[in-house]
């Protein structure tokens, strides 16, 4: 049962979902939540499938735009954390639950100890944590009523309280006590750690971004075209302090290095058919894949100091349907521009964007923004396979059950020696692009690597630095991050992501030439 454009208007009377043949249609989940808003005193509850009417595409996307808003500004949310799907119900209150009383140890007459109910960790997720769409209704709410493995827990911004613990007054605080005694308290909720942080973030800071894309992109969608829908609401809290928002999930404040995701071995394209080669998101994007991603330089370049400093090479420019010319990574180019000549050389003619031509490409007008528009360096190298040490342990990040490898190659220049190292999220090595086959590359960065953590940066990260002669006795590196991409119909797409050692992309006789990077 759903709401539709032609059960609307009856949808909209008085008592209408109390008429038993829409009762007995409506899902177990749904049923039970409007027992709970009553059994709270509230009068109004909003259910996705009712609230918005699923075949309008006006409607349905007014309120995806709305979500920040909906969730923010409700009074809670229901969490049906244990349900697998929509008729699971809300056990305790339309479906029966065991609910054992713990044992009791008495240790004196005034100390009674028993062990605390069971919490949201990680390996004892259900359906609910999986789903895209979820992620959001709970970072956004401000209060949760969650029904998780036959408990009830009441958790807001600042405590939480469970069925079971008497806790104090005000409930079991959630704030950074655990972090300094390194004891994490009872009900630190897995989604929690980022709800602080997206509800007012002090300052842009990529990393933090990072972190909620990394969440989000493991979890599930039943709809791959709903692959920045579900994150929508994120996108609307954080563009109060992301100068220029966001394009199609990168934060244009930190447009480069939005562009170093790299996808997780195993994840793969968002088309928009089985078969197809027409992706869903613009290939520049995370978004343009299902499955696990990782920027793993993110930290170093946003450190204080950083190891690694990140300076644009290109001017990215971006078309809307309208005919309006966006300068993307303009805010880039000014710190660049006044850390290397001072504000007070400011170059005005750095804010000027071009003609371009959209008549030339195939593209309707309404995936225009889809497309970035650029000048870059483009040179062509074979590949060969870098053998990795199967002894070596994976690095992996705390939150991640596992991590994938990456079928990782070696970009060699004319002479055939190693310049550079590319990322292809594939499972196995592509025979067609070994041998005498040439890969064309293009800059889309420039990157300088040292200072104290260098030799970890060399060890983990930018592994090339050791291996190449040239450079693995010196003690700074700077190299171009590029993109492996492929043409299609004029439009080049991105294919794999890599680094190549700055002079040795300089012995290759690069050329210049504008594309369309789509």
């Amino acid at each position: 049962m759903e709401t539709t454009i032609a059960n609307f208007a009856n949808f909209q009377l008085p008592k209408a979902l109390l008429d038993p043949e829409i009762l007995g249609r409506l899902p177990k989940t749904v049923q039970d939540a409007i027992t709970v808003t009553k059994d709270m005193g509230e009068r109004y509850l909003w259910v996705d499938r009712l609230c918005i009417v699923q075949d309008d595409a006006a409607n349905k996307a007014q309120q995806i735009a709305s979500m920040a808003s909906i969730y923010g500004n409700s009074h809670f949310t229901i969490v049906a954390a244990d349900g697998a799907h929509a008729d699971s119900g809300l056990q305790g209150v339309g479906v029966p639950r065991s609910f054992p009383v713990p044992p009791t140890l008495e240790l004196d007459a005034d100390c009674h100890v028993r062990p605390a109910p069971e919490t949201e960790e990680a390996s004892k997720f259900a359906t609910w944590h999986h789903r895209g769409w979820t992620f959001q209704e709970r970072l956004l709410t401000t209060r949760s009523l969650i029904f998780f493995r036959g408990t009830v827990i009441w958790q807001c911004k600042t405590s939480i309280w469970a069925e079971g613990v008497a806790a104090e007054p005000n409930g079991i605080p959630l704030d950074d006590t655990w972090r300094k005694e390194r004891n994490r308290p009872a009900y630190q909720a897995f989604d929690r750690r980022f709800m602080f942080q997206l509800e007012s973030p002090s300052r842009p800071y990529f990393p933090h971004y990072e972190g909620l894309v990394r969440q989000y992109a493991r979890r599930k969608l039943a709809y791959q075209a709903d692959g920045l829908r579900a994150f929508a609401g994120i996108m609307d809290v954080l563009s109060t302090k992301y100068d220029g928002g966001f394009l199609h999930g990168q934060p244009e404040m930190f447009f480069d290095v939005a562009m170093l995701w790299a996808p997780l071995s195993g994840a793969k394209p968002r088309v928009v058919a089985p078969g197809s080669e027409a992706l869903l998101f613009p290939s520049w994007s995370w978004a343009a894949w299902e499955g696990r991603v990782a920027n793993d330089l993110s930290d170093h370049i946003s450190g204080n100091p950083p190891s690694l400093e990140l300076y644009p090479v290109v001017k990215w420019y971006n078309v809307n349907a309208a005919g309006k010319t966006s300068f993307v990574n303009c805010m880039l180019h000014l710190m660049h521009h006044v850390r290397e000549k001072g504000a007070q050389n400011l170059d005005l003619s750095l804010f000027n964007t071009p003609d371009i031509d959209m008549d030339k490409l195939t593209v309707d007008k309404g995936d225009w923004d889809r497309l970035l528009h650029g000048s870059v360096m483009t040179a062509f190298f074979h590949l060969r396979p870098a053998k990795q040490d199967a002894d070596k342990p994976q690095l992996q990040v705390a939150w991640e059950d596992k991590v994938a490898p990456f079928v990782d190659y070696l970009i060699t220049g004319a002479s055939g020696t190693t310049v550079g190292w590319l990322k292809v999220p594939s499972e196995s090595y592509d025979e067609t692009l070994l041998g005498d086959s040439l890969c064309e590359c293009i800059v889309i960065s420039g990157c300088k690597a040292g200072g104290p953590r260098a030799k970890w940066i060399k060890e983990i990260y930018v592994p090339e630095w050791k291996m190449m002669e040239e450079t693995r006795e010196l003690d700074d590196y700077e190299f171009y991050n590029v993109l492996w991409i492929q043409w299609r119909d004029g439009i080049a797409y991105r294919q794999g992501l890599g680094r190549v050692w700055k002079e040795g992309w300089h012995r290759q006789n690069p050329d210049t030439r504008d594309v369309v990077l789509g």
